[in-house]
């Protein structure tokens, strides 16, 4: 359940741009790069203008490829999803959907564990880095394109230079 957690991580900048600075990259093309995660799917997706298409599909490829993965980044998302985990124990409408994995699967089942404080503050920067390291591979991916341009132009960029040897 902790997956999506670590998965927002690969969203808080790159390598070479912090949070900031690949924020700001994507404000000035009007495009977006985003991840999620679930208990059973995982995925990375991109959205821009075909006339910014190059510039946001290499931000694209650094996210994939060279994700920030930095500390502090870390540090503020878990704080934040164990503040929402708070607000989930004191919301009626949450509990069922917290209890319920126990109960269906089993408390040593994968969904029968939920997300706790304990589950979160156990995620280490490590944690992060192997499973990106592990995952994160184009082998088995399913690939979704939307717009304005041909299955070549596609290819021309996904079997290009920047993803190359990934």
């Amino acid at each position: 359940p902790e997956l999506d957690d670590m998965m927002k991580t690969a969203r808080e900048g790159t390598q070479k741009l912090d949070k900031i600075a690949y924020s700001e990259a994507l404000a000035d093309l009007a495009s977006s790069v985003s991840t999620y995660a679930s208990d059973d799917i995982q995925g990375i997706g991109a959205s821009t203008l075909t006339k910014h298409l190059d510039e946001t599909f290499a931000l694209f490829a650094d996210t994939v490829r060279t994700p920030g993965l930095r500390a502090e980044d870390l540090e503020r998302l878990v704080k934040r999803r164990v503040e929402g985990v708070k607000q989930q124990k004191g919301a009626p409408t949450s509990i069922a959907g917290r209890v319920s994995g126990p109960v269906l699967y089993g408390a040593t089942h994968r969904y029968g564990r939920p997300v706790t404080e304990a589950s979160l503050n156990a995620i280490t920067l490590d944690d992060c880095v192997q499973w990106h390291a592990r995952w994160v591979k184009p082998k088995g991916a399913s690939l979704f394109v939307v717009g304005d341009m041909t299955a070549a132009q596609v290819r021309e960029r996904f079997d290009g230079p920047a993803l190359a040897g990934f």
